[in-house]
């Protein structure tokens, strides 16, 4: 492999960031919604947790958890005698079936009015989310492109395609999340004390992906009215999703700078799913706080000499359309 000419900053997480990432994570384990600053004046924090088929105990200083999150870009529960976290509802990762050619029935999470009943009567499988395949895939996709960063000036083929997955794998693990937390609130929106009224909410067939968004606050009465630089970013995402589904404009062009900052677009893709969880009452996964956590994409300065001495015009902003009635710009003007 080539000498990597992107790099990761070695600068932490934000602390008020991580701190309150730990604060909504225990949050959803004990069913107390205490802010950051009550948890600082515990001390230490002890309960006891049970869910469906386990029980344990945890005892720790919050701040000792926070620099945790901070020093690992992610929470070990388990080490913290926490249990899994994971919405149930919208995380459900485990497949049924297999290599015996026996009946598997499956229930989805979206309650019993839900028409369908998936079902295998021979070897096969079925999937009840594909959340947390997604969220991995986003994480080692990204990855891959900044440890293969060398390949990005060589006209390598798999690293292009493997930034072409990583578009449109973040993209639709928030397609999934909005069309996951529709079905939920149509069949079972009681549990949740929400209101789905559908001449209110709409068809969701031949809806635009941002207006998908809308669904958040015509159900829960709660708009999403905090991500609006999340969304900008996602939109930026969708954009060059949709470039390179369709090839139009019919090419492409990029600089490492603009590689580095769509790299930098997967945090906030992070945080805004955060943002839609917070609205619908959902836990946060371990992969979705690593992706939040993420450490930025920088060009490596000393092997990239014409990274700071670029002409203003330079890069993807030279294959997209020139005006925004046949295409938006999606991309920065500049590396």
């Amino acid at each position: 492999m080539t000498d990597r000419l992107l790099v990761y900053s070695e600068v932490l997480p934000q602390m008020a960031e991580a701190s309150q990432i730990t604060a909504y994570v225990l949050n959803g384990i004990t069913g107390i919604q205490d802010s950051v600053s009550q948890y600082r004046k515990r001390g230490l924090v002890q309960f006891v947790w049970r869910n469906e088929s386990e029980e344990g105990k945890a005892s720790f200083r919050f701040q000792d958890l926070v620099n945790h999150l901070r020093a690992n870009r992610g929470m070990d529960a388990s080490a913290w005698g926490l249990p899994r976290f994971w919405c149930s509802w919208l995380d459900t990762d485990l497949p049924i079936g297999g290599t015996l050619p026996a009946v598997a029935t499956a229930t989805l999470p979206f309650g019993s009015g839900f028409p369908i009943h998936p079902r295998v009567q021979c070897p096969g499988m079925i999937f009840l989310s594909l959340q947390e395949s997604l969220q991995e895939s986003v994480l080692r996709v990204r990855d891959r492109l900044v440890t293969g960063s060398g390949e990005a000036v060589s006209g390598d083929l798999e690293w292009l395609t493997n930034l072409r997955l990583l578009f449109a794998e973040g993209v639709s693990l928030v397609d999934i999340t909005l069309h996951q937390f529709y079905f939920r609130a149509k069949f079972a929106s009681a549990v949740h004390g929400w209101r789905f009224d559908d001449k209110r909410v709409g068809d969701r067939r031949g809806v635009r992906l941002m207006d998908k968004f809308k669904w958040i606050g015509k159900i829960t009465g709660s708009p999403l009215d905090d991500a609006r630089d999340e969304l900008e970013q996602f939109e930026i995402l969708k954009n060059l999703r949709n470039h390179l589904s369709h090839f139009d404009p019919p090419c492409f062009a990029y600089t490492l700078g603009d590689v580095a900052s769509w790299l930098n677009l997967i945090p906030d893709l992070g945080r805004l799913l955060w943002k839609i969880r917070k609205r619908i009452g959902a836990q946060l996964t371990p992969r979705l706080v690593k992706m939040v956590l993420l450490p930025k994409v920088e060009v490596h300065r000393n092997r990239v000499r014409a990274a700071v001495q670029q002409e203003q015009v330079s890069g993807y902003a030279t294959s997209t359309w020139p005006t925004p009635q046949e295409s938006p710009h999606v991309g920065p003007k500049t590396a």
